[in-house]
């Protein structure tokens, strides 16, 4: 099944969420000081310095490993909600709202990010594959999708 977006209502507005991902570097630098700090390293989606490593975010400092971890090491998959509607609903920048049982925080006009990690997993099960730090082929986004769609229908379900 193909989710196209899920009405997340909060106090304030609804709020179109078209998906879940991770952050990239450039995006955690961006909204760094409004994400609040886990006690454990977490994955983001861009690529290392070489084919089987991952970026992440250190938990103790909030630094990011630029260079990259071996893709099989199993850290935090933190979601980021692509948020389709911001702009017309009454929510803002550093705002907090729950979806899945989880708090998330407004961090940019795109995305709000968990404000803890939901698991963890490898980036890549399969190190030694080609590309093995490509976001779009790996194991942490799938997983994403697969929680993300699991809310959904648990939220159909619900009306």
């Amino acid at each position: 099944m193909i989710v196209e977006k899920i009405i997340i209502t909060t106090e304030k507005q609804e709020l179109n969420i078209t998906g879940a991902t991770l952050l990239s570097i450039e995006e955690y630098r961006q909204c760094k000081d409004l994400i609040p700090r886990v006690n454990k390293t977490w994955w983001l989606r861009s690529a290392g310095y070489d084919v089987d490593l991952a970026a992440c975010v250190f938990g103790e400092d909030g630094n990011v490993g630029e260079g990259g971890f071996r893709v099989f090491h199993e850290f935090g998959v933190r979601p980021a909600l692509t948020i389709l509607n911001l702009e017309s609903s009454n929510l803002q920048i550093g705002d907090k709202f729950t979806f899945a049982g989880h708090i998330f925080t407004v961090i940019s006009d795109t995305y709000a990010l968990c404000d803890d990690i939901i698991g963890e997993c490898d980036f890549r099960e399969n190190w030694r594959a080609k590309n093995s730090n490509n976001y779009e082929t790996s194991d942490v986004k799938k997983r994403l999708e697969n929680w993300y769609s699991n809310q959904v229908i648990e939220a159909e379900s619900e009306e």
